[in-house]
C-alpha cells in the first residue's frame, strides 16, 4: 500500500529511510497532490525558473501547515512534456555542483525567514526530499517572470 502525502511527509522530516520504491508506490496510486505534497519533475533542475519554482514551493509549505516538495517525480499534472506519474530521476549534479548542494542554494534567498530551515534528502534514484515545517515567520518569496 502506498503512503499518504503526510506519512511521507512526516518520514521525512524524521529523515526516516524513504526509497524511490516508496515513491513509486505512490505514484502508481496516483497520489495527488495537496497541502503537503508537490511532485515537480526532474528537468526543474538545473533550468531557468527552477530555482523560483522551488522557493515558491517550499515558502508555500512554510506559511501553511508545512509539507514535503518531491523533485524527480512527474505527478498527473505534468506540464513539462514528462509522463504524468512516473519517476524523472534529477541529474547528479548540476554543472559542477552536486544535487544537494544545489538544492541547498536554491533556498539561501529564504533562509532568513525559514524556521527552521527544511530537510533536504538525495534518495538513490535521482530523487530529492525538500521536508518543510510551518515556519515560525512568514516567508516572502518574490515571483519573477
Amino acid at each position: 500500500m502506498a503512503m499518504t502525502s503526510v506519512e511521507l511527509w512526516e518520514r521525512a522530516l524524521r529523515e526516516e529511510e524513504v526509497t524511490a520504491s516508496d515513491v513509486e508506490h505512490m505514484l502508481k496510486a496516483e497520489t495527488a497532490e495537496d497541502l503537503w505534497l508537490d511532485w515537480k519533475g526532474g528537468k526543474l533542475v538545473g533550468a531557468k525558473n527552477g530555482p523560483q519554482v522551488i522557493q515558491k514551493a517550499v515558502a508555500g509549505f512554510a506559511n501553511a501547515e508545512g509539507g514535503v516538495l518531491v523533485l524527480g517525480a512527474n505527478g498527473g499534472d505534468a506540464g513539462t512534456g514528462e509522463t504524468p506519474w512516473t519517476l524523472t530521476p534529477c541529474p547528479g549534479k548540476v554543472g559542477k555542483q552536486p544535487l544537494q548542494e544545489w538544492v541547498e542554494q536554491q533556498l539561501v534567498p529564504l533562509r532568513s525567514s525559514l524556521r527552521p530551515l527544511p530537510r533536504i534528502t538525495v534518495v538513490e534514484g535521482g530523487l530529492v526530499l525538500v521536508a518543510v515545517q510551518r515556519s515560525e515567520l512568514l516567508v516572502p518569496v518574490v515571483a519573477q517572470d
